[in-house]
């Protein structure tokens, strides 16, 4: 994984992104990190509402798609592709 860490440090997000792999992959893994800080952050109960509807694996893989998802339109947003 080219994200080290993600979680809270004296009560502020962190995000530590491998120096050795490529810019490229340095900037997708840390907006695809960001995305689930916004997951975690954004409502307290979107987690819980996805695992109650989906269980806790399915949770698990919608949330994992939509930070692909977040970290692919950051990247590259749609006013570029058109």
């Amino acid at each position: 994984s080219s994200a080290d860490f993600h979680g809270t440090f004296r009560k502020q997000s962190l995000i530590s992104v491998d120096a050795s792999v490529s810019r490229t992959r340095q900037d997708y893994t840390g907006w695809h990190e960001l995305c689930h800080h916004l997951c975690e952050t954004a409502d307290e109960g979107f987690r819980a509402l996805l695992e109650d509807r989906y269980g806790l694996d399915v949770a698990r893989e919608l949330e994992e798609d939509l930070c692909h998802e977040g970290a692919g339109i950051l990247l590259v947003p749609d006013h570029v592709l058109e």
